[in-house]
């Protein structure tokens, strides 16, 4: 008997959008999510392959003595320029797709999630049936970077620059759900788009 095709549906947004808090919530709600931050960072603890690529590209301090993996090093090093990001993209991502592509096989639901902050910026896009932007304006992300990630303004505002416009995002998604007020409305939009998904899966 064939297996059912799954609806892949990717989870998106700029920093401070919510949309971790989104995928959360969906978890709450009973959905499988995936989120490619945690599986990135796992993949920089455990996976020799990818460690050694990274030290031979940006040198031993990502990682202690012990082989812990510094995430304040990282930042700091990662995110300096874009094109420095563009190199680290080239190489984590054939791991992290891999490993995501790996964990959406052995799932045996109908419907899975991806929380993932550049859908758009790599080619993985084209393998989701819908994409869903939390979206929220400037000000308000840019608020809660500052707050939540204990950042400057500064340091903040070229971190968000180095991401695809929301302008953009908007153009290229298939929903939307805005985060510009309480926690209460930005659920009640997760429920009801939650709602819809089973609808159509």
């Amino acid at each position: 008997m064939p297996m059912r095709s799954k609806v892949l549906i990717a989870v998106t947004g700029g920093m401070g959008s919510g949309k971790s808090l989104a995928s959360e919530y969906l978890m709450k709600l009973g959905h499988y999510v995936i989120s490619a931050d945690k599986v990135t960072h796992e993949l920089y603890k455990s996976n020799r392959s990818l460690r050694n690529k990274l030290i031979e590209n940006f040198g031993k301090d990502l990682y202690s003595k012990s082989g812990r993996f510094s995430k304040s090093k990282a930042r700091k090093v990662f995110f300096s320029d874009r094109k420095t990001i563009e190199k680290v993209n080239n190489i984590v991502h054939p791991y992290v797709i891999k490993t995501i592509d790996d964990m959406i096989r052995k799932f045996y639901g109908d419907i899975v999630f991806v929380e993932s902050a550049i859908v758009f910026e790599s080619s993985y896009y084209r393998k989701f049936d819908y994409i869903l932007l939390i979206y929220a304006d400037k000000k308000i992300r840019l608020e809660r970077v500052i707050k939540t990630r204990k950042l400057s303004r500064e340091v903040a505002l070229r971190l968000m620059s180095y991401q695809m416009s929301d302008e953009r995002k908007l153009s290229l998604a298939d929903f939307v759900i805005y985060n510009n007020s309480t926690k209460k409305e930005f659920f009640r939009s997760i429920k009801d788009f939650s709602y819809l998904v089973r609808l159509i899966s």
